[in-house]
């Protein structure tokens, strides 16, 4: 199947690296931040991910052995990254944030390498938005992309604050894809929803259940990528995506026990704060340090909204 081209890059070839380029772009497009970040990082990552993939295709010539090797060595860096991501330490996971990110985007460039796909072809962004659930098929990411790099006038013409707030709620979508608002989601789902978030309050449950979700997500982006990928014929109908599933697997309520144990942890901590008010701290101080944590907590549910992926459906990898 020939892939559509996404001609912007040849106009911009010289700007590639130049991070204000891309900058300017989001300003006139800030609601296709993930299309405009994606774009701009590959071509960063694709020497990375060249070189890495000759390395495993020397080891094992079988396309499909250095894929897994690939992912093996993705999965335990996520890992880490999801370790990182689960602390209290708030200083260190933009870091972690942006070396999950480029891990997977780096995974994805590797494997279409493995499969004889150019990393450097800008069709690859379009492609790993699409394995990342943006879009629904493979024509629309190509098309989302173009949009991003070349909006019509009428996307152009917005007001410096919407801008902001656009490029704040688009701009955690770029390795993740957002599920149903929690308006139109199923009871079922809003409690799923609220016990997941719990998760990320207290490092104790924050650390392995992050450095679980990472390392899933990795799996899961790799499974889509080689499906796709080291299918000859493959076509917008090759990767299936469900949505959602109104059973509960393992992982889910192993989510669930972790979310209830992290609840249980959370009321212990307020009985001692509630205690610690009668050793001399002062209303004040006390209700700046619950805003503050609160306001991390919603930073937090928000910058980590992109690890909870959507399910592909495993197939075989032939």
């Amino acid at each position: 199947m020939d892939r559509p081209t996404i001609t912007k890059r040849a106009n911009l070839s010289e700007l590639n690296n130049n991070q204000s380029s891309a900058l300017k772009t989001i300003v006139k497009n800030p609601t296709r931040v993930d299309e405009v970040i994606a774009y701009f990082l590959t071509p960063s990552l694709a020497g990375t991910a060249q070189r890495a993939a000759a390395k495993e295709l020397e080891l094992k010539k079988e396309p499909s052995l250095p894929a897994q090797a690939s992912t093996a060595r993705a999965i335990r860096r996520a890992r880490i990254d999801g370790a990182i991501s689960g602390t209290s330490l708030y200083a260190a996971l933009p870091g972690a944030f942006v070396s999950a990110i480029c891990a997977q985007v780096t995974l994805v460039l590797e494997i279409a390498q493995i499969y004889g796909h150019d990393p450097n072809d800008p069709a690859r962004v379009g492609e790993l938005l699409y394995f990342l659930g943006k879009y629904k098929d493979i024509d629309s990411a190509y098309s989302g992309v173009e949009l991003a790099l070349n909006p019509p006038e009428k996307e152009k013409t917005t007001s410096s604050i919407y801008g902001l707030l656009a490029t704040i709620k688009q701009l955690p979508e770029l390795a993740g894809v957002t599920f149903k608002s929690f308006k139109s989601a199923t009871r079922a789902q809003k409690i799923k929803m609220i016990l997941t978030y719990s998760c990320m309050v207290l490092p104790l449950v924050g650390i392995p259940f992050w450095s679980y979700s990472y390392s899933r997500q990795t799996r899961m982006l790799s499974d889509a990528a080689q499906n796709y990928y080291g299918n000859p014929n493959s076509s917008s109908q090759k990767v299936k995506v469900n949505y959602g599933s109104r059973t509960f697997s393992l992982s889910d309520r192993i989510k669930v026990g972790l979310a209830l144990a992290s609840i249980t942890i959370i009321l212990i901590a307020a009985t001692i704060a509630i205690a610690l008010s009668g050793l001399g701290l002062n209303h004040r101080t006390l209700l700046k340090l619950f805003v503050g944590e609160a306001l991390l907590v919603v930073f937090s549910i928000r910058l980590f909204w992109l690890t909870k992926t959507i399910e592909f459906q495993r197939k075989p990898i032939h």
